[in-house]
């Protein structure tokens, strides 16, 4: 019966696995930048070749549109073993949505108001600013 391989032998195995890599991916993620104008190099994050793909990782989707016009330019370089090009956004903190504030109530005297006015109006928006007063005191019960 074979002896069982240790933890450690396999864990040092894989990490050396990732460890290189990492470097490798770090190493192309510079030399693209280099071929990058200047104004869209600091926004590239990371650079990943896998099975043919060259992956970018830009920090917003403004700044991954105008990667995926650079793709082209970047698969044509002799250092790069991909034939596809695709992009993904690697941002520092998802973004949040800030709340809507909540809409102020109308007052009664907003239903007045549109009554009034429903008075002095030609009889078709008569009739719609009375079913909007009704509507608003539907709303300030509720």
């Amino acid at each position: 019966m074979p002896r069982p391989t240790s933890v450690a032998t396999v864990l040092s195995s894989r990490l050396a696995e990732l460890s290189a890599g990492a470097a490798s991916d770090a190493a192309l993620t510079r030399r693209l930048r280099e071929a990058l104008p200047a104004g869209l190099a600091p926004h590239l994050r990371a650079a990943h070749v896998d099975a043919g793909v060259l992956t970018l990782y830009a920090d917003s989707a403004a700044w991954a549109t105008r990667f995926r016009y650079a793709g082209a330019e970047l698969l044509a370089r002799d250092d790069v073993a991909a034939t596809r090009c695709r992009v993904r956004i690697l941002a520092d903190e998802p973004r949040r949505v800030p709340e809507s504030p909540s809409r102020p109530r109308p007052s009664a005297a907003a239903a007045g108001l549109l009554l009034d006015a429903a008075a002095t109006s030609t009889p078709e928006i008569g009739d719609a600013l009375r079913r909007l007063a009704r509507a608003l005191a539907r709303r300030q019960t509720a």
